[in-house]
């Protein structure tokens, strides 16, 4: 991999005060064209098609600049909402009769984000040297949650744990910690490497590390997403710093990505499990598909389904999400989100063994309000990522922030605003703002140091003069 010059600006961004009225018109033809197919279309394969047609619109409207969020954001959620509609359409799995509305309202979805996000690019990265100072600060804090990582996986290996679902019932304390320690651990990693990007220095052995606790994560903790977070948020760094990313390496890279998801899945927990099954892959559009991805889809319609019976929440659930935020989960006090209280409804046995099937953002915002809380539900989301981007070329905190928080921003498609809210104030923020309040001591120390040592060189203040 060649370095390219860093330019103070990301060569993709356009001026700000351009006009766009030419992608906006792409992108409203976009929206209308695809709404009359999910919306007319007859059956599963013309609703992925549309779908598929929103978010490709999008991605073309920024020339697939890795860094908004219409690139990063939109092919995942196609793939999360129309995963379930796949296999369907293959008749692998057999839909509950609200398939068709799940669709609707998943475009209803991506309609808003695409439409409140908008098409301007901005500028993303931020002065290389208010990154270059970075490194010193975090290294303590990468230091300490790795050694706290390698004593929660160690105790995990030793302790006679055979599933993730067993780690999760726990109540050891260590327990607790390891998974917000290697998310703390991450933002560390993060503005190390950010930090020997803007100096044009590799940290190798801060990768080597990383790399090697988050493939633990997976083979022993089954977090798959422990190595997928290093590895998103590797490609950003490398993109916005490092080399651009040109269109097709970032198709082949989403590919690779699915199918590592896919892979991951089949060796998890590997080194914990006695005698660990052979990997097969027998099926490649179900083992690709209807593991990770199908989950969203499915959720949203059973949640659908289950609804029927329910009367809507009227926003009682954003409520549920604020106190899951401000109680840590440490403390053992039980919180109900709504993720936790459709796998009561739906699968009350897996959750007594430490499981669940995730959950739907469209979801919740349904469950409030109908169609037009999903619509609301993702004003907020579209909110929060738009306003972290546009904020992001402003300085290395919220440079960070907006790299970081991406892999929560997509992990919470099939999750809920208890998460989102969660992990963006306790791991991701909090973290940084330990790291930065280290870098201004660490300057301010500097600082003293050199004033005291130019004192010691000029007795008095003042250099002597001749008579």
């Amino acid at each position: 991999m060649t370095r390219a010059p860093l330019p103070g600006l990301h060569e993709a961004v356009t001026a700000k005060k351009a006009s766009h009225s030419r992608e906006w018109k792409l992108l409203v033809a976009g929206c209308i064209l695809s709404g009359l197919m999910v919306g007319f279309g007859g059956g599963p394969l013309t609703w992925t098609f549309a779908i598929g047609l929103l978010a490709g619109t999008a991605v073309v409207v920024v020339r697939a600049d890795l860094l908004h969020p219409y690139t990063w954001y939109t092919p995942v959620f196609f793939l999360y909402s129309t995963s379930y509609p796949i296999l369907v359409w293959l008749e692998i799995y057999r839909e509950q009769g609200f398939l068709h509305q799940a669709c609707l309202m998943q475009w209803a979805a991506l309609v808003t984000f695409v439409v409140v996000i908008g098409p301007a690019r901005r500028p993303v990265v931020p002065p290389l040297k208010l990154l270059r100072t970075l490194a010193e600060p975090s290294l303590p804090v990468f230091c300490i949650t790795s050694v706290v990582a390698v004593i929660y996986f160690w105790y995990l290996h030793g302790s006679g744990f055979t599933s993730k679902y067993e780690i999760l019932l726990s109540s050891s304390t260590l327990v607790r910690i390891g998974g917000p320690a290697f998310s703390v651990f991450t933002v560390a990693f993060a503005a190390i490497l950010a930090s020997g990007f803007a100096s044009r220095r590799n940290p190798y052995t801060a990768i080597a590390v990383t790399l090697v606790l988050s493939l633990a994560g997976v083979l022993i903790a089954g977090e798959r997403d422990m190595f997928l977070r290093v590895v998103v948020i590797s490609v950003f760094l490398v993109h916005a710093l490092y080399r651009r990313i040109k269109a097709w390496e970032f198709a082949f890279l989403f590919l690779l990505g699915v199918f590592l998801v896919a892979v991951s899945a089949e060796v998890r927990n590997v080194m914990i499990v006695d005698r660990p099954g052979a990997f097969q892959f027998s099926d490649p559009a179900d083992r690709i598909l209807g593991g990770e991805f199908i989950s969203a889809g499915r959720n949203l319609e059973e949640l659908i389904e289950e609804m029927e019976r329910e009367d809507l929440f009227w926003g009682e659930t954003f409520w549920w999400d604020i106190k899951r935020t401000f109680v840590p989960g440490f403390l053992g006090y039980s919180t109900i989100t709504p993720g936790t209280w459709f796998n009561e409804r739906r699968y009350p046995v897996l959750v007594a063994l430490g499981g669940s099937h995730g959950f739907t953002i469209v979801g919740e915002g349904y469950m409030n309000f109908g169609l037009t809380g999903v619509v609301v539900w993702f004003i907020l989301l579209s909110l929060m990522a738009r306003y972290l981007y546009s904020l992001s070329g402003r300085s290395a905190f919220w440079f960070l922030a907006y790299v970081v928080s991406t892999t929560l921003f997509l992990y919470v498609i099939r999750q809920d605003f208890a998460h989102l809210f969660s992990q963006t104030l306790k791991h991701i923020l909090f973290p940084l703002l330990v790291i930065l309040a280290a870098e201004r001591v660490t300057e301010k120390i500097k600082s003293l140091q050199a004033a005291t040592r130019i004192r010691q060189l000029r007795p008095g203040g003042t250099r002597p003069t001749l008579p």
